[in-house]
């Protein structure tokens, strides 16, 4: 469905607000608000794009610039922001700033997908966590709208976001930031069995869906950007669900959905 929060300050496609996105990688944030950026920057409002998981050595099967891998990490970190910068030069006020934390294949992870049961944090993931909320803390404190991957099928990286934002939460005292959850694609394409955890902790903590259409032939052309990361599975993946969205919408056009969180007594789940 569609909502607006009650205070037009708080709305979603509004200017008056910031919109602060904390991506897991270079590539997440047009995957999953790739039409809300478009809408964003008709609307002319300003964007702050954090790429948590900055520094990385993957590179899909189109494309392999470098034999050694794992001597190539500032190498291929640069190309994908290269990438980045030009997917969103034509999408208006959009700044990009870089947390530089290891991704899951630089920190060595062998499975970086826990599909309906999140894998184990290690010691260094638990250090990400505790070193990643200090940073999310001082941006709960800016009159902002901040926007959490859902960690939808698990994936770590998007994991560890999420797990550092609740414990950043739990120590803030003075969060003026509205908080926005949106759906991990193209994992949000998925079966009801690992949508299940998901549409749990959309429950548990009273979160309000909305669902918004966007013009989907866009953001599959935004996706050409990035050569380097982008498998040709993720087109089926963000076209199936936009089509799905929008036949649950009743509004029959290609859409996505985030979620958001009205009640600051809530403690999350």
């Amino acid at each position: 469905m569609l909502y607006f929060p009650k205070n037009n300050n708080q709305g979603l496609f509004l200017k008056s607000k910031i919109k602060v996105i904390l991506a897991p990688h270079y590539d997440d944030f047009i995957l999953s608000l790739g039409g809300l950026a478009d809408i964003w920057q008709v609307n002319d409002v300003e964007v702050e794009n954090i790429i948590v998981f900055s520094l990385t050595n993957y590179l899909n099967n189109r494309i392999n610039y470098f034999n050694d891998l794992s001597e190539n990490i500032p190498k291929i970190s640069a190309l994908k922001h290269q990438e980045e910068l030009k997917a969103l030069s034509g999408l208006g006020k959009i700044n990009v700033r870089k947390f530089d934390f290891p991704d899951a294949s630089a920190r060595g992870l062998k499975k970086l997908v826990g599909g309906n049961k999140p894998l184990d944090f290690s010691q260094k993931d638990r250090e990400i966590i505790n070193n990643l909320a200090e940073k999310i803390s001082l941006d709960l404190n800016r009159p902002i709208q901040l926007f959490i991957p859902l960690a939808i099928r698990y994936h770590q990286d998007h994991l560890l976001i999420r797990q550092a934002f609740l414990s950043a939460l739990s120590q803030s005292k003075n969060r003026v930031a509205e908080i926005f959850f949106y759906e991990d694609l193209p994992y949000a394409d998925t079966n009801r069995k690992e949508w299940r955890p998901i549409k749990d902790f959309i429950r548990k903590n009273e979160l309000i869906p909305i669902t918004y259409p966007i013009n989907l032939k866009k953001k599959l052309a935004l996706i050409e950007f990035y050569p380097s990361q982008i498998d040709k599975t993720f087109y089926t993946g963000l076209i199936r669900r936009a089509l799905k969205l929008a036949f649950e919408s009743l509004t029959f056009k290609a859409s996505e959905r985030v979620y958001y969180w009205p009640d600051n007594k809530i403690v999350f789940k």
